[in-house]
């Protein structure tokens, strides 16, 4: 047994002795390249410095591309990134635009709601601007129900169409109508022959709203139950626009309004409240006994799936040109004139039984390819 100096020194003198150690203390080049030497991260820096070919595939790596660069961009504090801004335009021009478009849309809608609340404080009657405010913060709320749209549509009768898959779901369609005489009201329709409509003067519904409920449903059965609810009544004659927002919340919250009494001296506050906040909650109110409402049928006619004008109004107080009903003389049934292509003149001959009319239904059709065969 030798020590290791004493073990070095004979090796060197004699060669020949421990030449296989010295074999494998001494590495062949490919190996030196597998095996590196460990060095510390000091010495490894300055050796890489000085000798730019060793430790190349680590430079590499430190060093990224300009796409690396780009995927990867440096994390810059808020002032680092608006100093930077400023000094240079170009850098960030996307989140400046979309922070100025924000900035804008922010001050456009404080300004509305600004407009809005004024007009409610002065006790004024609500338009359909209030209406559309109230409902989009609902629709905000619950993106789940169907309907609360902006009662502009319901002049040209272009409503977003009852989903019936919806409507067996539970999933109810709430609205706010305008009856044409400078009047709200809110409906619900549960299926798309079924609907309820809580009035606050408790009234007939006008045409133009059984327009748009027949528009709503776009129903194929040939009647809607329309139930006429025993809500509370009015006591400002400008109120019938707070009431409807306060009809169209408590439906939202899964609550009926015909059970409710709501405190005719805070409603408009709250309305307020509302639209400070940008959050609509239930309106302050009671909890009574609900009343029975009252069932009127509406029928539908038609292709267009639309009620008949002179059963529900005199030709004479509607402004507008009447359709005439034209009957099929093989399956009965009745259409506008106006929907089928047919004259006044020849309507009224049509209802006089001088000419005969067939329509172009199935049935209709099915009879005449019978015949032809």
């Amino acid at each position: 047994v030798q020590l290791p100096l004493q073990d070095k020194q004979q090796s060197n003198h004699c060669p020949k002795i421990h030449r296989r150690k010295r074999r494998k203390v001494v590495l062949s080049p490919l190996e030196d390249k597998q095996q590196p030497t460990v060095q510390l991260p000091l010495q490894d820096k300055q050796q890489s410095n000085h000798c730019p070919k060793i430790h190349r595939r680590k430079r590499r790596k430190v060093v990224l591309s300009p796409l690396e660069d780009k995927q990867q961009p440096t994390v810059l504090s808020p002032l680092e990134d608006k100093q930077l801004s400023n000094h240079c335009p170009e850098v960030h021009h996307r989140k400046r635009r979309k922070v100025n478009n924000r900035n804008c849309h922010q001050h456009d809608v404080i300004e509305r709601f600004t407009r809005l609340i004024g007009s409610i404080k002065q006790d004024n009657k609500l338009d359909d601007d209030h209406i559309n405010a109230a409902s989009q913060l609902l629709r905000d709320q619950f993106p789940d129900l169907q309907g609360l749209s902006t009662p502009a549509v319901g002049e040209c009768f272009k409503f977003e169409k009852f989903d019936w898959m919806l409507g067996y779901a539970g999933i109810a369609y709430c609205q706010v109508l305008h009856t044409g005489s400078d009047h709200w009201v809110a409906i619900k329709a549960v299926s798309d022959s079924e609907v309820y409509v809580y009035d606050s003067i408790f009234t007939q519904p006008t045409y133009h709203v059984l327009k748009q409920i027949a528009a709503i449903c776009n129903t194929r059965s040939a009647q809607i139950k329309v139930h006429l609810e025993k809500v509370q009544m009015q006591v400002d004659p400008n109120d019938c626009g707070v009431y409807a927002i306060a009809f169209l919340t408590d439906l939202c919250f899964g609550r009926n309004p015909a059970s409710c009494l709501y405190d005719h001296k805070k409603i408009r506050s709250h309305l307020i409240n509302c639209f400070e906040t940008g959050k609509i909650t239930p309106f302050p109110s009671t909890i009574t006994k609900e009343k029975k409402a009252i069932l009127k049928t509406l029928n539908i006619y038609c292709q267009c799936r639309m009620p008949n004008v002179s059963e529900h109004m005199s030709r004479k107080s509607f402004k507008e040109e009447v359709p005439w009903m034209v009957k099929c003389y093989i399956c009965d049934n009745l259409y506008h004139h106006t929907c089928v292509n047919v004259t006044v003149k020849q309507a009224k001959k049509i209802n006089s039984e001088k000419e005969t009319w067939f329509c172009s239904c199935k049935e209709c059709g099915d009879l005449f390819d019978s015949d032809s065969d």
